[in-house]
């Protein structure tokens, strides 16, 4: 426990009831041998806290599970679809960037291990790849008639 005057009182982390312990009214006292004992082991656990932390937070910078890449995949694909789907409402349809978009997107297909999810890539692999031939042909086609 550190003293100093009457009126500032300096805590190390201490209780007020273990703090306010003093045996005088001196102006500075030295804290005792079991004190300064308890306060050791406190440190000697900091470190081994700090390593288990980082520790957990690398674990979580794992790869991907086969399913989130499938499903971010998926995701993109269906976006793209969407949006295809809103230009030939609009008829503006038969753009390049939606048909490269469309391209890239069937092209970083992941290949799946579990049959479940392979099928799944498929399907939506299959429907980009009708919608690109689709655009491509109205393209060809919007060429021949200007």
């Amino acid at each position: 426990m550190n003293r100093i005057g009457a009126i500032g009182y300096v805590s190390r982390g201490k209780p007020l009831t273990q703090a306010r312990k003093s045996k005088g009214l001196s102006a500075f006292s030295v804290p005792s041998e079991q004190e300064v004992a308890s306060d050791q082991p406190v440190t000697s656990v900091t470190a081994p806290c700090l390593l288990s932390l980082q520790e957990e937070s690398g674990r979580q910078l794992q790869p991907r599970s086969e399913r989130q890449v499938v499903i971010e995949w998926g995701g993109e694909a269906l976006d793209a679809l969407r949006k295809l789907q809103l230009a030939f409402l609009e008829g503006n349809a038969g753009t390049m960037t939606l048909l490269s978009e469309l391209e890239a997107i069937s092209e970083q297909s992941p290949t799946a291990q579990i049959p479940a999810f392979r099928s799944l890539t498929m399907s939506i692999k299959v429907r980009v790849a009708i919608e690109v031939a689709k655009m491509k042909r109205l393209m060809t086609d919007r060429k021949e008639t200007e």
